[in-house]
């Protein structure tokens, strides 16, 4: 019920085994997606737009289709109940779009953009 600043965000992903990404007809791409890969955080995500096309495309975790509860089911069947969830499966996926959407790349591209203005 609050907005969860920049210096929380680290700590929160930490913290957590896997993060839910439930956006329906987002069409953009997700922080949330890119902060997850980069933590090296599995994701459930709806699989529709460009945030589901990303996380199909680089293997970031499970998705479901907006409103298929039995899939959501699932994929909270597959999280361990005591330990830590096993990440291997998604760390090359989430390294790689961590590394092509991260805020210094989007910098870098911007600033080149302009560079090359005539």
């Amino acid at each position: 019920d609050r907005f969860i600043m920049d210096d929380e965000v680290a700590d929160l992903f930490s913290a957590s085994e896997g993060i839910r990404r439930t956006y329906q007809s987002h069409l953009g791409i997700s922080a949330i997606q890119v902060r997850a890969a980069a933590a090296g955080r599995v994701i459930s995500a709806s699989d529709e737009e460009l945030v589901g096309r990303h996380a199909r495309e680089y293997k970031l975790g499970w998705l479901f289709l907006p409103g298929d509860v039995a899939a959501l089911r699932e994929i909270f069947a597959r999280l361990p109940l005591e330990g830590p969830l096993d990440q291997t499966p998604w760390q090359e996926g989430q390294r790689r779009y961590a590394e092509i959407f991260s805020r210094e790349n989007f910098r870098r591209t911007l600033v080149n953009a302009f560079n090359q203005a005539p």
